[in-house]
């Protein structure tokens, strides 16, 4: 098993009268990072206990606002996981409930789209909560799992398939392969369907598949309203319910207002490139593909970020690009500085540091990151 290094960040969480809620797709690692902790507190003597709350009969028992009722369900307990928490009615009045009542008593709940689970723990949970969210394996514990030789040598299969655990467990490709397919279907088709939002689920199809065809382009609500034949607040409901379902990662553009550069049009990644390549079906990816660098942009972009996220940094993420076509991949800024980042696969495309960039913002640094010298900035 790959250990996922968020595992630290729940520790540090826990036993501060506070609700950990952690969220993340679908088959991303929720479960089995909630039980690995309860089974480290358990080992210590703490009185431990798991709720699947997609059960019919979880759900009852835990559907009431009784504290006496509450109190003998949860109160014996010193660390409780509530898993898929959103199925339950009002979730956040009862973990409410459970915190202002039963201090003592630590509380883990997990849930699959920040949308439905915000949606119902929000309010309630206000100054009661601290959140961490789960995305796929990163690059940093594929390492930490082997080590960087690994990662090197087999880059360009993460890159086609995707790092979700239920995928990278296989070595079987056509097993990949299919939990790619039931992975894309379940929470693209099935899970996001479900939501009332969701008016017009051919468009929600017709949506997702452009994005993936137009990944690492600029993105206009208003032009793919019109290739849609929908309305642009359509389009704009839709993106928000992707990006809270864990789907999609919006970059902004860059800007400090100079009008020379290219205002409101953000480009959309995914948050794994085997769902990427799933909805591409371009399931042969090869190195002279078309979508290579498009999908090899999105795979280092994503890694960035999940690294941010293990080291809790305070990175922005942007992208840059002015009217005269001059543009950068990717532009990271912390209390450390800027630092500008050109993604291309093929070491040979690259480029100097676009001028008007240095002229107008001075960055620190300014990287070239290709499948040679990738690894590094995977660590860093």
């Amino acid at each position: 098993m790959i250990e996922r290094l968020q595992i630290k960040q729940i520790q540090d969480m826990l036993f501060k009268q506070k609700v950990v809620i952690i969220y993340g797709a679908r088959q991303i690692g929720k479960t089995s990072i909630s039980k690995q902790v309860l089974d480290m507190y358990s080992r210590q003597g703490l009185n431990t206990k798991y709720f699947n709350c997609e059960l019919s009969e979880i759900q009852e028992i835990l559907d009431t606002r009784s504290i006496a009722k509450l109190k003998n369900l949860v109160g014996i307990y010193d660390l409780v996981v509530f898993d898929e928490a959103q199925k339950i009615p009002k979730v956040g009045e009862i973990l409410k409930i459970l915190i202002d009542n039963l201090p003592e008593t630590q509380v883990i709940a997990t849930g699959s789209s920040s949308f439905e689970l915000q949606h119902l723990t929000g309010e309630p949970l206000v100054g009661r909560s601290r959140e961490i969210l789960m995305q796929p394996i990163s690059c940093l514990e594929i390492i930490k799992w082997k080590d960087v030789n690994f990662l090197r040598e087999n880059i360009f299969n993460f890159v086609q398939f995707g790092l979700l655990p239920g995928v990278i467990n296989y070595t079987d490709i056509s097993d990949k392969l299919k939990e790619l397919d039931q992975i894309t279907n379940a929470y693209l088709y099935k899970d996001i369907l479900k939501l009332e939002e969701i008016r017009k689920p051919a468009i929600l199809e017709k949506l997702v598949k452009l994005l993936a065809h137009q990944v690492g382009s600029e993105t206009s609500s208003n032009g793919i309203a019109n290739v849609l034949q929908t309305s642009p607040v359509t389009i704009d409901k839709y993106l928000d319910i992707l990006q809270k379902a864990f789907i999609i990662h919006k970059l902004k553009p860059f800007t400090k207002n100079l009008q020379s550069e290219i205002k409101n049009k953000p480009k959309y990644y995914f948050y794994d490139t085997g769902v990427l390549n799933t909805l591409l079906e371009n399931q042969d990816l090869n190195r002279s593909d078309k979508y290579l660098g498009g999908v090899w942009e999105n795979f280092v972009i994503m890694e960035k970020i999940k690294l941010s996220n293990i080291n809790q940094s305070r990175d922005q993420f942007y992208f840059w690009r002015n009217k005269g076509g001059a543009e950068l991949d990717l532009v990271v800024k912390n209390s450390a500085g800027l630092t500008a980042f050109e993604i291309k696969y093929n070491p040979k495309n690259a480029s100097k540091l676009p001028l008007s960039f240095n002229e107008s913002y001075q960055p620190d640094s300014y990287k070239i990151i290709n499948p040679v010298n990738f690894w590094e900035e995977m660590i860093t």
